[in-house]
C-alpha cells in the first residue's frame, strides 16, 4: 500500500508486515522464502516471492493474490499461489506452467512446471504433493507449450535434449510431445510418491480445452488401467 519493503517474520505464523503502514500479509509455513527474481504480479505490481517446502515442492506466489484470489475459482483452501492465476499475461500463472490434472486420487489440483526445477526438470501438483520427475537431468530446456494432446487433452512439452543424453531411439535432440501418450516421453517419468493411476484429462479448473466456456469437448472415459510407466 505505501510502497515501501516488507519484513519477512518467519516465525508461526509466517507473515509480511510493513512497519511504515502496519500492514500483515499472511504467508505459508514449513519452508523458506525469498524474492523471485524481481519479478512483479501483473495484476498488482506486488514483487513476486519463491516458496519452498521441505518436501521439495517449490512454487511462486504473490503476497496480495495469496491472500486475496483474484479470481473466484482459483486457489485452494482460500490461499492461490502464482499457479492458480488466470491471468492472460502472468507467465508463471496456470495457462503458461499447467500441463495436465493431478493423477492423485480425490485431488483437483493441477501438475505444474516448476521452472525453477532446471536441470533435474519436475512437475509439481498446484494443491497436494505429488511430484513428477521427468527425464533426469538428460533435458537441457522444457516448455509448456499451448498446443494440446487430442487424446488425453493434457498439454505437449517442447524438450531439448543435451548432447550424449537424448532418451530418443533416433539419437534426435528436441521434441514436442504429451507426456502422457508419447511412448518416449512417458518412459522417462517417475513418480516421488509412488505408483498412482494416470487420469486421461488435461489440466483441471476446466480452463481451456476439456470443460467450461470457449473451446471444449467433452471429456473421454478414463480407462481403469492406464498408469504412467515406470510407476
Amino acid at each position: 500500500q505505501c510502497m515501501k519493503y516488507m519484513n519477512l517474520i518467519d516465525k508461526k505464523p509466517v507473515r509480511l508486515h510493513c512497519r511504515h503502514c502496519d500492514c500483515t500479509y499472511q504467508m505459508p509455513a514449513n519452508g523458506s522464502i525469498k524474492l523471485y527474481q524481481e519479478l512483479k504480479c501483473p495484476l498488482d505490481n506486488f514483487e513476486l516471492v519463491l516458496f519452498s517446502q521441505k518436501q521439495g515442492k517449490t512454487f511462486p506466489l504473490c503476497p496480495m493474490c495469496y491472500n486475496n484470489p483474484p479470481f473466484e475459482d482459483a486457489g485452494f483452501g482460500g490461499k492461490s499461489s502464482c499457479w492458480d492465476c488466470t491471468h492472460p499475461t502472468c507467465r508463471h500463472g496456470y495457462n503458461q506452467v499447467g500441463v495436465l490434472s493431478c493423477p492423485e486420487q480425490g485431488c483437483s489440483g493441477t501438475m505444474c512446471l516448476d521452472v525453477t526445477s532446471k536441470p533435474k526438470w519436475k512437475l509439481d501438483c498446484s494443491h497436494c504433493m505429488f511430484q513428477i520427475k521427468l527425464f533426469q537431468d538428460q533435458a537441457k530446456e522444457m516448455k509448456v507449450l499451448q498446443e494440446w494432446c487430442e487424446e488425453c487433452e493434457g498439454r505437449k512439452l517442447f524438450v531439448s535434449f543435451r548432447e550424449g543424453k537424448t532418451p530418443l531411439k533416433d539419437g534426435s535432440l528436441e521434441r514436442t510431445a504429451c507426456i502422457a501418450c508419447d511412448e518416449a516421453f512417458n518412459s522417462q517419468v517417475v513418480s516421488t510418491i509412488g505408483r498412482a493411476q494416470f487420469k486421461r484429462s488435461g489440466p483441471s479448473k476446466g480452463k481451456g480445452k476439456g470443460k467450461g466456456k470457449g473451446k471444449g469437448k467433452k471429456q473421454k472415459n478414463v480407462d481403469p488401467k492406464m498408469t504412467f510407466d515406470g510407476f
